[in-house]
């Protein structure tokens, strides 16, 4: 009865013919070590290949500067800016940039301009930075750029800084009066005024001679060295993607070989 099972499930369930072409496809370590041992030229040739393009490229590239423009603020006296540093930051970010580069690109005909700009104010400096990246070519366009800057901040401060001035001028001619009529005077305290307003007199003109206007200290200077990543790190960096993909290429070459060599032994 077994026997007779076991035809019949062969009649049923065939068994399936063994696969002709069936080979093990597992590759180890050393098989990929000799095919890079096979085709060390071709591996050579596209390191070396990739190195020279990247290295005409890199060549090429246009060295891009920083360039700094400092502004010192107006001053009251030494210590205390006519007006603070975070105040005026506020005023050039939200005022006075927009328009100026808005002028440039339309003088110049441009879409966007081709560096970007950042104004800082450090702390305890009384100082505003105008600092731009750019390639040497466009070095004029900085110019403008921080000149309009600088312009607009000096307008401002000068607008305040003789606001400021006027008020210490009229303080003075009133202090000044004051002290003509106590010198006229024969009041008993006379001489007591007469010293009072001499000292406000003396401090007020001290006052106005320590007031100091705002200027541009330095206007777009370029930095010694370039900015940007150097160009040693991004050979390194190409060194090491041509190793990869010259490996690369060289199993893609094996592979399409192999391929190829299957393709007509099948025909």
């Amino acid at each position: 009865m077994s026997k007779e099972q076991d035809q019949e499930n062969a009649r049923v369930f065939p068994a399936l013919p063994a696969y002709p072409y069936y080979q093990d496809e597992s590759i180890s370590f050393v098989d990929l070590a000799k095919i890079l041992v096979k085709r060390w030229k071709v591996m050579v040739s596209v390191f070396f290949l990739v190195i020279l393009l990247s290295l005409i490229a890199v060549m090429m590239m246009p060295k891009k500067y920083e360039y700094t423009t400092v502004y010192s603020l107006a001053e009251v006296d030494i210590q205390t800016p006519l007006e603070s540093p975070s105040a005026l930051l506020t005023k050039v970010n939200s005022i006075y940039l927009i328009p100026q580069v808005r002028t440039l690109r339309q003088q110049h005909n441009l879409e966007s301009l081709p560096f970007d700009i950042k104004v800082i104010a450090p702390k305890d400096t009384g100082i505003i930075l105008l600092i731009s990246e750019a390639k040497e070519a466009d070095e004029g366009l900085v110019n403008q750029l921080h000149q309009g800057l600088v312009d607009a901040l000096e307008k401002e401060q000068r607008i305040l800084f003789m606001r400021r001035k006027s008020s210490f001028e009229n303080q003075l001619l009133s202090v000044k009066a004051l002290q003509e009529r106590a010198m006229e005077s024969s009041a008993v305290n006379a001489s007591e005024l007469i010293i009072s307003y001499a000292s406000q007199i003396a401090t007020l003109e001290m006052q106005m001679n320590n007031m100091k206007e705002g200027e541009a200290a330095e206007q777009a200077v370029q930095s010694l060295e370039t900015k940007g990543i150097g160009k040693r790190v991004i050979m390194m960096a190409i060194a090491a993607f041509a190793i990869v993909f010259s490996v690369l290429v060289v199993f893609l070459i094996e592979f399409f070989s192999k391929v190829r060599l299957s393709i007509a032994e099948q025909e």
